[in-house]
């Protein structure tokens, strides 16, 4: 007997979603078919406002690529690790959950995974902006190059803009339309969005 006690007491603490899973388990999971149902593709400023609502992002790639930039704020759930134990764990259930970063069939696991432990109030994932999610100035304006003669109106025209990109190639050609647009004071910024962001930390290390 007193193994077995010692066994029980010594065992690991175990994710917080296990409390409600004998409910979910009782009740059975909702069907969903032979395919998994489409996740919404969501662009930057629809996942800014649903953040501020209160929506959880989680980002799926591994943690090296984590740390070389994402949105502040999300939470890095590598699908090289078990997704459904750690978002389980952190985030409660009910939140609404946006994917972020990595692959297609990265997300389709990690919605997966989610669904197999009730989690289905994933609202999407972020469409394939990879290069917002690993890096922007803070503030920044996410506009797609064919759409910004469509968009310009949203910039302020009486202020100094700066445009960047991940290469510095599409900025330039994004400048170029904003000068077209009649903006006057338009900074492009030619260079990779690394470039600015390792002399931005570097401003910043010297602030008081």
């Amino acid at each position: 007997m007193m193994p077995f006690l010692a066994r029980v007491l010594s065992q690991p603490r175990y994710p917080t979603y296990y409390r409600d899973m004998s409910a979910v388990n009782r009740g059975g999971a909702p069907l969903i078919g032979p395919t998994l149902p489409r996740l919404s593709r969501l662009g930057p400023d629809e996942v800014a406002q649903m953040m501020d609502e209160g929506a959880a992002v989680v980002d799926v790639r591994v943690g090296r690529d984590y740390d070389g930039g994402h949105i502040p704020g999300s939470y890095s759930v590598g699908i090289d690790g078990p997704v459904s134990a750690w978002v389980g764990w952190l985030i409660a259930r009910g939140r609404p959950l946006i994917l972020a970063g990595g692959t297609d069939a990265q997300h389709a696991e990690a919605h997966r995974q989610l669904l197999r432990i009730g989690f289905d109030t994933i609202a999407g994932a972020l469409d394939g902006e990879h290069e917002w999610v690993a890096g922007h100035v803070p503030g920044a304006i996410h506009i797609y190059v064919p759409d910004v003669p469509h968009r310009a109106s949203e910039i302020p025209h009486d202020a100094p803009v700066a445009v960047h990109c991940a290469s510095g190639y599409r900025a330039g050609i994004a400048a170029s339309l904003l000068e077209q647009a009649g903006l006057k004071r338009i900074i492009h910024v030619n260079g990779e969005y690394s470039d600015w962001d390792r002399l931005h930390l570097a401003q910043s290390s010297l602030s008081p």
